[in-house]
C-alpha cells in the first residue's frame, strides 16, 4: 500500500487506510513511551521521607491516571459521535468515480482514527499513574 499501483480510485481509496495506520503509529508510539516510563517507575520504590511531597506526588499521578480514563472516553465518544463527511445532494448525472472512491475510503477508516490514536496513549497514561500511584504509597500500608 506504499507505492503506487498505478490506478488512482485505488490509490485514493487506500490513503485512507495510511493515515490510519500513520495516525495509529503515533498513537502506539507514544503509548509505548509513557509505558516504558512506568516501567522504569516500577524500580523507584524508594520511601518518600516527606509526607508533603508524596501527597503532591500521588495527586500529579492521579492526574496522569485521570488524564489516561479520559483519554479513554475521547477515543470510544469519537468512535460512536463519528458522522461521515456531508456529501452533496445534488448528484451529478454521471458519477465522479474519483470521489466514489474518496467517499468510500473514508467511510471504512473514519470511526477508527480516534481509537487508534487514543486507546495506545490512554492505556501508558494509566499505566505511567498507576505505577506513580504505587511508588508513593508507604511500605506496608495499602495504596489510598
Amino acid at each position: 500500500m506504499r507505492s503506487p499501483s498505478g490506478n488512482l480510485a485505488t490509490d485514493i481509496r487506500n490513503s485512507h487506510f495510511r493515515d490510519l495506520f500513520l495516525y495509529a503509529g503515533i498513537g502506539i508510539f507514544v503509548g509505548t513511551f509513557l509505558s516504558f516510563l512506568a516501567f522504569l517507575l516500577t524500580f523507584k520504590r524508594k520511601v518518600i521521607a516527606s509526607g508533603g511531597l508524596r501527597v503532591a506526588l500521588r495527586i500529579v499521578f492521579i492526574l496522569v491516571l485521570l488524564a489516561g480514563v479520559i483519554d479513554i472516553g475521547i477515543g470510544i465518544g469519537s468512535y460512536f459521535m463519528y458522522t461521515n463527511p456531508h456529501v452533496s445532494s445534488s448528484k451529478p448525472a454521471e458519477p465522479n468515480e474519483l470521489l466514489k472512491a474518496l467517499e468510500e475510503g473514508e467511510a471504512a477508516t473514519g470511526p477508527f482514527r480516534g481509537l487508534a490514536v487514543n486507546l495506545p496513549i490512554a492505556a501508558g497514561l494509566m499505566l505511567l499513574g498507576i505505577s506513580g500511584i504505587l511508588m508513593t504509597t508507604k511500605r506496608g500500608k495499602a495504596a489510598v
